[in-house]
């Protein structure tokens, strides 16, 4: 198992601890793969397994084997397109947006047909939604 991580600002980098449970966690044989430099990203994403962090759209696209995606801070606007949306959705996948809090958040969200909704106010979410 390959696991991308690309540090930022929340998380800017794993402790030599985290990386040590990271690795016990996913098995022998695993790798981890610590980059902030886009050009890296690009070659690693490819055969990732698992990628903790953020990478542009452009990057995202060119992977062919990720299993499992968290987008740490990322925001909707950040990854979500309606091509990843139907893509994750047709392979099985839920896609959950987090953190959805302003009004045009939420209905992007609604208008991508988003699995759920992750936000700080859901009485405000209710309304804007229904």
């Amino acid at each position: 198992m390959k696991i991308l991580y690309t540090p930022l600002l929340i998380v800017p980098a794993l402790t030599p601890a985290d990386r040590a449970r990271i690795l016990e966690a996913a098995g022998a044989g695993a790798t981890l793969v610590e980059t902030k430099d886009p050009a890296r990203q690009r070659e690693e994403i490819v055969d990732t397994d698992v990628l903790f962090g953020r990478v542009t759209p452009e990057i995202y696209a060119r992977n062919t084997k990720l299993r499992y995606y968290h987008s740490i801070g990322a925001g909707v606007d950040a990854i979500l397109t309606p091509e990843l949306v139907e893509k994750w959705q047709r392979s099985g996948f839920k896609v959950h947006a987090w953190v959805a809090n302003k009004e045009e958040d939420l209905k992007r969200c609604k208008a991508l047909n988003v699995d759920g909704i992750f936000t700080d106010n859901p009485r405000f979410a209710k309304k804007v939604l229904w």
